[in-house]
């Protein structure tokens, strides 16, 4: 079959991929060309190749503890930095935004649809602070989240973006393939230092005010973690085989119902609260003696009288 003729492209897709992976960058420009896609590589910083004391002194090492509970690896290290070169790069080319993709997805046809929907509407969400999750709701891991139906954004048949909401939902995880959006990458900017891991969207939306937005299907496939990865050979052993045992479902349970009581509690306590500001104040006449309009208690029987 002839090859798909590469498309004009209208906004930047980055592909993080380590020097010696070439096989997974043959794959990604392969996957990326039958689309009719092109994209920019971005060489990921390696940690096997970089010293120790230099991803070190990129970070904050007592944030990194705070928001992670633990002791952050030299590849999660070298993973946040890369993806910051590419927030890097979509600053100062002043892109609207830009999709990054790891080097190991695969793309399904859908993938190019939400390529469409993104250049349609970049500049007019290149001031907001969303992230779009393209490949976490997957049939897997989808009772994990809970997102909002409100306001979705279609982006075509079959395929709308809707938000995630933090408060009842699993820590959204991941950065094989997303949509940042430029006033996005400026926040995540904002610290000279790495403060987390290079996935940590939930801290990211909480203190920078941002909003996650999960592509409903999945429109980029990533293949399920193993312990050859790297990176994940470091992380929660529990968040390798999330949904995949009755402990780690028991656990999910007993935290989406503690949240959604938490939250039934806040909601009684502060809805009279709401009721009492939104309540209009009381015009009753006696309190304006002076005005043209109020009667006096002989005005009120005369015309009672009269009536």
């Amino acid at each position: 079959a002839n090859p798909t003729p590469l498309r004009k492209m209208l906004m930047m897709i980055y592909v993080v991929s380590l020097r010696r992976t070439r096989d997974r960058r043959k794959s990604i420009i392969s996957e990326l060309s039958t689309l009719g896609l092109s994209a920019r590589i971005v060489d990921a910083v390696d940690a096997r190749l970089t010293k120790t004391e230099v991803l070190r002194n990129k970070a904050d090492e007592e944030a990194l503890i705070r928001n992670t509970r633990r002791k952050v690896s030299n590849p999660e290290l070298a993973c946040a930095i890369s993806h910051r070169h590419v927030y890097e790069q979509i600053s100062m080319l002043g892109e609207y935004g830009a999709i990054v993709l790891e080097d190991d997805v695969k793309l399904p046809h859908r993938f190019l649809q939400a390529v469409t929907y993104f250049e349609s509407v970049a500049h007019d969400i290149k001031t907001k602070r969303i992230v779009f999750h393209l490949h976490a709701f997957t049939p897997e891991a989808a009772h994990h989240f809970v997102l909002h139906r409100r306001n979705a954004f279609g982006a075509g048949p079959g395929l709308e973006f809707r938000r995630l909401n933090l408060f009842l939902s699993t820590h959204p995880w991941g950065t094989a393939g997303y949509y940042v959006t430029q006033a996005a990458a400026a926040s995540l900017l904002e610290d000279s230092k790495i403060l987390s891991v290079a996935d940590d969207w939930a801290r990211w939306a909480r203190r920078s005010e941002g909003k996650i937005y999960f592509s409903v299907p999945a429109v980029v496939i990533h293949p399920t973690i193993d312990a050859q990865s790297e990176i994940e050979e470091f992380r929660f052993p529990e968040l390798r085989i999330m949904g995949d045992t009755l402990a780690s479902r028991i656990t999910w349970a007993l935290q989406w119902f503690a949240r959604a009581a938490w939250r039934r509690i806040m909601a009684n306590m502060l809805r009279p609260l709401i009721r009492a500001a939104s309540r209009q104040p009381n015009l009753a006449p006696d309190r304006y003696p002076n005005s043209e309009n109020s009667l006096s208690v002989d005005d009120t029987r005369n015309t009672r009288s009269k009536s």
